[in-house]
């Protein structure tokens, strides 16, 4: 009988933190702490998060940061795990994996197949995994080319020591040196993120970089040399009256810029390259989506730059800037590959040509008699050969092979052109390394989730102009225990461009008495008078007005062209709301308890989609968004808009949560609100940080499904909300 959980229940340890703290501190600066940091991996411990104090010291503040990660990497544990019986299989990907000497060497077919698409060796590095009951780390081995050979098992903790023990079927392969993985996630981040604060603390206040003291004071802040005297070019990108003033009025080295929904946060940090910045800049964020709208912006200019991050989780702007695939555009690369391909065709007809005359007199005939001999070979004497080399191949076949080589002349020749071939893939692996180093020397800007940014501390930082400055997009959703990495990366300046009005950063960690607080949203507490961008460019006026009113006490106002635009797609009323009577349409989830579906809601949303013509609005090139506020609901919408030719890798008609919605726009957003009961109860939809970033993502029209009675009791933005709205109970006001 395996043992509910309790772990989670526990008292966090901070004797075992003070004790980590205590030990890294005594480190000598020659010895190694990639010890420390893989410990903490293979062997995760109950940690509490702890709060970051607004202005205190370097070393207070990166022992919290270190403090937070490791709480945030128990959570992603104990998220990952279950306590019944069965929960690998349910909950993680199994994978059969070829070992030899404690190195995975490759990865086996599943002989149990569950259909699921191929993963490849390189796919695998860095994630942990479960066998036999025991957390392991997947390290990569890289051959000198920086090619990844190979995969070292590093074993951890055992599940018992978790209360984590599965009694799951087929922990082992019937096939020879192979053994089954259960998959828990990619962890490389989290083995970073503490890395560089664990080197932080052991070096000391005296060594902390200068930049770090000022983010953790940002009062602290210094003066920093910005081009501010340059011309802005407007010519491709444009560029309004605030956002030039705050441009102009960059000083220091801690700099913080409010950005609400679609008031050109991207457009801005564009500008910040083009003009501002005197050496190389990265430009970091947590999400590819913000990463591919810079990209496409600066694809117009004459700024260099590169893409770090893989192609196929890009958007389409950024996968063209990707170092793989400006390496491939290399004009010398281009040369290196034609030639290669040009020598490679040589020999290949050389080889069929030689071939062919071989058949002449070892062909199908010959290899039907050798099978024939095969079978009049007594058992005792099979056991000396190998049936396949017997039956293709023999003393006088290769005799006859290179006899004809020789009589030829295609002996020589083929190996003139295979001694070519080996010469031309040596040129192309040459062009290759030379491309890629003029690439980076020649960039000024570097463009990577904040994860990926972990990068450029190796094999990527070949930069001629050294990166001095860090832009932050989306700021406000990047945790404060990635700072200590970005300080690593020795830049002496931090731009933050991002919105505390909008979504904290994501967290593992589920204590509603802590909630995460990223670092913009802390920036903003200190410095309460950021400068804030005031003109929008998405929304409809309409629905601006009440963002603005709601969140930015007006502030905000609808760029004239874009309000023009809007009012003719959709007509003076761009946010509508279809209300019904049933206080009793919520129910809890059904996977987990505190999660909320609301099947009435579904099926408006079905009928309305109907109505609108999902295929003819698409066809009409209009984006969609169905937003909910609960996993639970967000996956019942995903089913029922299975049956209208959902794919949820389809861009133009998404289906998401508020949280993964933030930094997205669509057309047209159907927002479902869930709560509806007699006691006015609506949770977590009342907080205003998630509730901003629900009603701010449409462009041309907002329609809302809820029980308007259960919001209208509420006091504060909701009720606002349903006066603006055109409340209705059919699809006709929302159409």
């Amino acid at each position: 009988m395996i043992k509910r959980n309790k772990s989670t229940k526990q008292r966090p340890n901070h004797d075992a933190m003070n004790d980590l703290i205590n030990k890294l501190s005594a480190l000598d600066v020659d010895d190694k702490i990639e010890y420390n940091a893989q410990t903490a991996l293979l062997h995760p411990k109950l940690t509490s998060q702890c709060d970051v104090r607004d202005t205190g010291s370097a070393t207070d503040y990166v022992k919290a940061c270190l403090q937070n990660v490791l709480a945030e990497y128990w959570g992603f544990v104990m998220k990952s795990t279950g306590d019944r019986p069965g929960w690998m299989r349910k909950l993680l990907k199994r994978v059969v994996l070829s070992v030899k000497d404690n190195d995975v060497k490759s990865v086996v077919k599943d002989e149990y197949g569950d259909g699921e698409e191929e993963i490849k060796l390189e796919e695998l590095a860095w994630n942990l995994v479960v066998s036999a009951n025991q957390l392991c780390l997947l390290k990569p081995v890289r051959d000198g080319g920086g090619e990844i050979i190979a995969l070292s098992i590093v074993k951890g903790m055992e599940l018992k020591k978790l209360n984590k023990v599965d009694s799951a079927e087929s922990f082992h392969s019937s096939k020879p040196d192979a053994q089954v993985f259960f998959i828990m996630g990619y962890i490389r981040t989290y083995y970073v993120d503490m890395l560089a604060a664990m080197e932080f603390i052991r070096d000391g206040e005296s060594k902390m970089p200068a930049v770090l003291a000022c983010v953790a004071n940002p009062n602290r802040r210094t003066p920093f040399v910005y081009n501010t005297g340059a011309h802005i070019d407007t010519s491709n990108i444009g560029c309004n009256a605030v956002q030039e003033g705050i441009l102009r009025s960059m000083t220091t080295n801690i700099e913080g810029i409010q950005g609400p929904p679609g008031t050109g946060k991207s457009t801005t940090i564009f500008h910040i390259l083009n003009s501002l910045i005197l050496d190389a800049a990265l430009v970091t964020c947590v999400q590819n989506k913000a990463v591919d709208s810079i990209a496409e912006k600066l694809a117009t200019s004459t700024v260099e730059f590169v893409v770090l991050g893989r192609a196929k989780n890009l958007g389409p702007s950024a996968a063209q800037f990707t170092m793989e695939e400006r390496v491939k555009r290399d004009a010398g690369v281009v040369r290196a590959k034609a030639r290669l391909a040009s020598t490679t065709s040589i020999l290949s007809r050389l080889i069929k040509k030689l071939e062919t005359k071989e058949k002449s007199r070892f062909g199908p005939v010959h290899v039907a008699v050798r099978r024939k001999l095969w079978g009049r070979i007594d058992t005792e004497r099979e056991k000396e050969y190998n049936k396949d080399d017997f039956i293709h191949n023999s003393p006088w076949r290769r005799w006859w092979r290179q006899y004809i080589a020789e009589r030829s002349g295609l002996g020589p020749a083929i190996r003139f052109w295979s001694v070519q071939v080996l010469a031309r893939q040596a040129d192309m692996v040459k062009a290759k390394q030379w491309a890629r180093g003029f690439i980076l020397s020649h960039s000024k800007a570097v463009l990577c989730t904040i994860d990926t940014a972990s990068a450029l501390l190796h094999e990527d930082n070949q930069l001629a102009t050294p990166i001095t400055v860090a832009i932050l997009d989306e700021a406000g959703t990047i945790p404060e225990f990635k700072m200590p990495l970005l300080a690593k990366l020795g830049v002496s300046a931090i731009i933050a461009i991002g919105d505390q009005k909008q979504l904290q950063p994501f967290s593992h960690v589920d204590d509603p008495r802590r909630t995460p607080s990223g670092y913009f949203h802390r920036l903003a507490r200190v410095l309460p008078r950021l400068p804030m961008l005031k003109t929008q460019y998405r929304m409809h006026p309409q629905l601006c007005s009440i963002v603005s009113g709601a969140f930015y006490n007006g502030q905000i106002s609808t760029d004239p062209g874009i309000a023009a635009k809007r009012i003719a797609a959709a007509g003076p009323s761009g946010v509508a709301w279809i209300s019904y009577d049933d206080a009793q349409a919520e129910s809890s989830g059904r996977f987990k308890r505190t999660s909320k579906w609301n099947p009435t809601e579904v099926d408006i949303i079905e009928s309305f989609l109907a109505r609108a013509g999902v295929a003819d609005l698409l066809l009409a090139n209009k984006t969609i968004m169905v937003i909910s506020f609960y996993k639970e609901q967000t996956k019942a919408l995903q089913r029922m808009a299975e049956t209208y030719g959902f794919q949820p890798t389809d861009q133009r008609f998404r289906i998401v949560t508020v949280d993964a919605a933030q930094g997205s726009e669509a057309d047209i957003v159907i927002l479902s609100c869930v709560r509806s009961n007699a006691e006015g109860d609506i949770g977590f939809v009342s907080n205003a940080n998630r509730m901003c970033v629900a009603i701010s993502r449409a462009k041309e029209r907002l329609v809302i499904v809820g029980d308007s009675k259960t919001f209208r009791r509420r006091p504060g933005p909701w009720r606002g909300v349903c006066a603006e709205a055109r409340v209705g109970t059919s699809i006709e006001c929302a159409v």
